[in-house]
């Protein structure tokens, strides 16, 4: 009977030793684990979250004109024939300088139409053996200066005031200022109701062209954020906003909930405190390299 007994015990032990552990205990941060594996991430920048002044904006569009306060249009003094032109579109001119030469009706003698500011020659309305009397043979624009004219709808129209900061950018990003805006018209134009919005430009350098589409942020408020992380750090991981840090030779990618932002940063409201170092520039790189080294772990 011992002998039975001890045979039995030990097929228990034995079978006790067969049974399936349970499940592993799921590692923390995983996103670290795996990003650790893949070796450095060149090209990242890592900084710290901090407070930060960010600016409510209003988004919207419009169109470069020239400034008609430095526009002027250039007529004949006298009826007569057109003897010759020497200005065409584009080309600049200084005050003073001739645009055209005609020959008076009435006394027969030639004289000079001059431009009276220094530009550029915007339209040219006569030819060469035209007969003119008192109509705009030219249009000249300083175009040091332009009008950015931003339409503006009824339901942002309210948070919109004269000396409010515009940001402005080029249809392709390239060319961004700044500046403020000077007039709001008193009526809406077109069926959008939209009403124009004027803001000038320093255009010393010549880099805008009237004519040119650009994007507006108009600033209407601006708040205090105890937390800010760039724009650009925000990923979407597993269906959520979220941001890489460093952790344990690697990465983590916790969940964070956004509030304001302008262009360039967002306010964290939770998921990550002042201070904390963050993933800012190329934080895609370090998502790419996860969502990489997730599909080697599944194969």
């Amino acid at each position: 009977m011992k002998t039975i007994a001890m045979l039995i015990l030990l097929l228990t032990l034995a079978a006790c030793s067969r049974e399936p552990a349970g499940p592993s205990p799921e590692p923390e941060h995983r996103a670290a684990e795996e990003i650790e594996h893949t070796g450095p991430i060149p090209g990242i920048e890592t900084v710290a979250a901090a407070p930060r002044q960010l600016r409510v904006v209003v988004s919207t569009y419009g169109t470069l004109t020239p400034n008609a306060e430095r526009t002027r249009n250039v007529s004949a003094r006298f009826a007569g024939v057109v003897r010759q032109v020497r200005k065409s579109p584009g080309d600049l001119v200084a005050a003073g300088e001739t645009l055209a030469l005609i020959e008076s009706n009435e006394s027969l003698q030639v004289y000079a139409v001059k431009s009276p500011i220094a530009g550029v020659v915007t339209a040219r309305n006569v030819s060469a053996g035209e007969t003119v009397e008192q109509q705009s043979l030219f249009t000249v624009s300083d175009l040091t200066t332009l009008w950015a004219e931003l339409a503006v709808f009824p339901r942002q129209l309210s948070q919109v005031q004269t000396g409010q900061t515009v940001l402005l950018r080029s249809g392709d990003g390239a060319l961004s200022a700044s500046g403020r805006i000077s007039h709001i018209a008193p009526m809406s134009v077109g069926g959008t109701q939209a009403v124009t919005v004027r803001v000038p430009l320093d255009n010393a350098q010549r880099r805008w062209r009237p004519g040119l589409n650009v994007s507006a942020s108009i600033v209407v408020a601006e708040i205090r954020a105890p937390v800010a992380v760039e724009a650009v750090a925000l990923q979407t991981v597993d269906g959520e906003r979220a941001v890489f840090v460093p952790h344990e030779g690697g990465f983590a990618s916790p969940a964070v909930q956004v509030g304001h932002g302008d262009e360039e940063y967002v306010e964290i409201t939770a998921g990550l405190a002042a201070g904390e170092p963050y993933v800012a520039r190329n934080s895609f790189l370090v998502k790419a390299e996860l969502e990489k080294a997730g599909a080697a772990h599944e194969h």
